[in-house]
């Protein structure tokens, strides 16, 4: 199924004076110390964390449902919120419950969905022995300027409730030597400058600097800019010796 061994223990509880039923899915483990049925209590050890047969870092895949009809057939379930809980979000609001001596029918035999399961074809996992620490580049070669925004999405076999995380993305900007290079001209009979630099793909930024410091906070010029046989160009007055310009890539 894809989580190694497992163990579900079934929760009762009184909240608001209703006694109710959750259950807390534990998955990867190791090995096992308890039987079906048996009833455990706080602070017991119940089994060991493992690695799936090894196609997962060790770790512990926890699941706290509300619908107590899942067991092992998840794929019978929508993955959401109508069915299960945020674990953190429960523990935290349940860690101090109510205390009282009596003690609370628990629900049985509810994982009807189970017996559709035919266990004896079922995926087995028990003879796999694949890295735990894969991981995977992606290379992407632009052939012209361009800005790239690349993402990259992962899945697994097992449910999620939270898949935007699962998502992450990283904007390149390619471009080449001459794009980025400033020209300055002076403009025939006045104090004006001019400055340009080559159009491209890449949305460039021209910024300025009066003077140079240990802490240079660069500004946009906001002088408008017109494109002229090919080249972004900005006019600018020259009479102030003391201005720095450079171009800002995205």
């Amino acid at each position: 199924m894809g989580w190694g061994n497992v163990i579900i223990v079934r929760h009762a509880y009184r909240e608001n004076g209703t006694v109710k039923n959750i259950d807390v899915l534990y998955g990867h483990l190791d090995s096992i110390v308890v039987r079906p049925g048996q009833a455990v209590s706080r602070g017991q050890k119940i089994a060991a964390m493992g690695t799936a047969h090894g196609l997962y870092d060790a770790h512990l895949h926890l699941e706290i449902r509300k619908n107590i009809e899942i067991g092992m057939s998840r794929a019978a379930f929508a993955r959401d919120f109508s069915n299960y809980y945020d674990p953190s979000q429960f523990i935290l609001a349940h860690r101090h419950l109510q205390t009282s001596r009596g003690k609370y029918r628990i629900a049985m035999n509810t994982f009807t969905h189970d017996a559709l399961i035919h266990w004896d074809t079922a995926r087995d996992y028990s003879h796999h022995r694949g890295g735990t620490s894969e991981s995977a580049a992606i290379t992407v070669i632009a052939p012209n300027e361009a800005v790239l925004t690349n993402r990259a999405t992962i899945t697994s076999v097992e449910s999620d409730l939270n898949p935007p995380d699962n998502t992450a993305s990283v904007t390149t900007t390619v471009v080449s030597d001459a794009s980025r290079t400033l020209r300055i001209t002076l403009a025939p009979n006045s104090d004006n400058a001019v400055i340009s630099w080559p159009t491209s793909a890449v949305p460039f930024t021209l910024q300025f600097l009066n003077a140079l410091s240990a802490a240079n906070v660069w500004l946009p010029v906001t002088n408008s800019r017109v494109v002229v046989g090919g080249r972004n160009t900005v006019t600018n007055d020259a009479t102030r010796g003391n201005r720095f310009f450079r171009l800002q890539r995205p």
